[in-house]
Formats: C-alpha cells, sequence, structure tokens
C-alpha cells in the first residue's frame, strides 16, 4: 500500500471517530442536562390551562370497559382464525382426542 493511502484511511477513521464521539458528547448533554419543570399538583390544579394537557371530565368506566373487551376479542379471534386457515392452507388436519 502506498504512504498516502495509508494516511487518507487513517484521517478517514479518525474523523469518523470524532464524529461519533461528538454525538456521544451532544447526547449526554441533552440527556443530563434537559430542562425541566416540575410543579406540585395544588399548582398544576391552580393554574390548569397552563399544566394540564389531558381531558379531566369523568368517563364511564364500564363502557370502556366493554370497548376493550370487544377489542380484546376481536384481536383474539383473527389470530385464531389466521392460525386455522394457514394450517388448513398448509394441509394439516385435526386429529381428534383418540
Amino acid at each position: 500500500m502506498s504512504q498516502s493511502f495509508k494516511m487518507n484511511f487513517n484521517e478517514q477513521q479518525s474523523s469518523v471517530f470524532i464524529m461519533f464521539g461528538m454525538w456521544r458528547l451532544i447526547l449526554l448533554w441533552f440527556t443530563l442536562f434537559a430542562s425541566v419543570e416540575m410543579v406540585t399538583l395544588e399548582e398544576g390544579l391552580a393554574n390548569s390551562d397552563r399544566y394540564i394537557r389531558y381531558d379531566v371530565s369523568d368517563f364511564n368506566t364500564g363502557m370502556h370497559a366493554g370497548i376493550v373487551l370487544v377489542m380484546l376479542y376481536g384481536i383474539l379471534s383473527i389470530a385464531v382464525v389466521g392460525v386455522l386457515i394457514i394450517s388448513r392452507a398448509l394441509g394439516y388436519r385435526s386429529k381428534g382426542f383418540n
């Protein structure tokens, strides 16, 4: 190998290491020194327009439980029917309990 190729390769390699090192420093900086604003519950409720970003109205627990159950059994049914269709397409048949 020529001397110039070795030098160019080493320069490229060191610049890559410097680049990854710089990204690590940037990530470390933003991880450790991120600005955080903490308030107590009383302060948050006193200025709810600024701190509360979700719907605080009451909701029907039974209705939400029903929606979740329909979604749960829908996903379960789709999974079971999918396995059934794939196994039938591959030629597997039920052998029974004998």
